[in-house]
């Protein structure tokens, strides 16, 4: 890599993290992004996800 590659990549990263960060932006945090509908099926394939996950490792 090249350093104006570098730096051009740092930039980017500190521009983003100062967008996620900004407190000016706390009118939109109460706004609902998306919706995630949980259904009875839905848990029951959590439940057996994650039991298969935690027993793997």
């Amino acid at each position: 890599m090249s350093r104006p590659t570098v730096y051009r990549q740092i930039g980017t990263a500190s521009v983003a993290l100062d967008e996620a960060f900004d407190t000016t932006r706390a009118a939109d945090a109460d706004q609902v992004l998306f919706m995630l509908p949980v259904t009875r099926q839905w848990l029951d394939q959590v439940i057996v996800a994650l039991t298969m996950v935690g027993h793997v490792s």
